[in-house]
């Protein structure tokens, strides 16, 4: 791999509320030999499983990723990714898992994120199995 050396700072906080709410955050800050400049912002908060019977997966989640603005809540860039899961537990370690995720792209190339216009939606459904 021809990936340049970076030198930087990592900062992650966890938070558990009487095993009731978690909230993760952690933050990147990186510089690569060549100059460019890496920021990371991530943060989920999350129900920890066994709390709500028969749910398996209870979570939201933000993050921007190796962005020059990673804390512009109001203007989304095209790194920029949020949404929620929600699981359900069928037993037997099996669970079906609904996950809203919510992304952006400079559809019109103006180099501006219109959060209305230029959102993308997906929403899956997934099947695990935990053992």
């Amino acid at each position: 791999y021809n990936i340049p050396q970076s030198q930087g700072f990592y900062g992650a906080v966890g938070i558990n509320i009487a095993n009731f709410f978690t909230l993760d955050c952690n933050y990147m800050n990186m510089v690569s030999g060549a100059g460019d400049v890496l920021q990371t912002f991530q943060i989920e908060a999350a129900v920890p499983y066994g709390t709500i019977p028969l749910v398996s997966d209870l979570s939201a989640y933000y993050h921007r990723n190796n962005d020059p603005r990673p804390f512009d809540f109001k203007n989304p860039s095209e790194r920029t990714l949020m949404g929620a899961r929600i699981g359900m537990d069928l037993g037997g370690g099996v669970s079906v898992v609904y996950n809203y995720m919510r992304t952006y792209r400079d559809m019109n190339g103006d180099g501006i994120i219109d959060p209305k216009e230029e959102a993308i939606t997906v929403m899956n459904v997934e099947t695990g199995f935990n053992f």
